[in-house]
């Protein structure tokens, strides 16, 4: 098995890939993609964690929604965010450790940034549209569902040769 820097197999192939970079170290001309995204993903988890606290305030209720149906939708588009965002993210991560195209994984980050900006509009609105709610799970579902399907896929590679 190849050896790279206390690195073995399908992260040493992005080392090799990605110009050598060992992990933690900056290169000129290598870019990991996933933590791009990470971190507009965590600009929204910071908007959507200042607008709970905000209502909450204003609502003067310090847990749960005091039955403020504003709070309850900011309050669950803030939590359903916090729930799918960090495992999509771990998945996407991995599948990017293990070499697959750019491309691929630009298109599932993309489809986790998007689902989960429509889905928090969707349910942040006083008067629901359904479409924004359930066009931004089919999105996360798919950047989730696809991730997972590559992982898969990959590992009898993996396991057996």
């Amino acid at each position: 098995s190849t050896r790279h820097a206390g690195i073995s197999g399908s992260a040493s192939a992005v080392i090799e890939r990605r110009g050598g970079r060992e992990f933690g170290k900056e290169s000129e001309g290598t870019v990991l993609i996933t933590p791009i995204y990470a971190g507009a993903l965590g600009v929204i988890f910071m908007v959507l964690s200042v607008r709970a606290i905000l209502l909450r305030r204003a609502s003067k209720v310090a847990l749960g929604d005091g039955d403020q149906p504003a709070l309850r939708r900011a309050v669950r588009a803030h939590a359903n965010f916090a729930e799918y965002v960090p495992f999509a993210l771990i998945l996407l991560f991995f599948l990017e450790v293990q070499a697959i195209a750019d491309s691929t994984i630009h298109l599932l980050c993309a489809a986790l940034l998007i689902g989960r900006v429509l889905h928090a509009y969707g349910v942040s609105q006083p008067t629901e549209d359904y479409r924004f709610r359930v066009a931004g799970m089919i999105l996360t579902l798919v950047a989730i569902g696809g991730a997972v399907m590559r992982l898969l896929m990959r590992a009898p590679h993996q396991l057996f040769g």
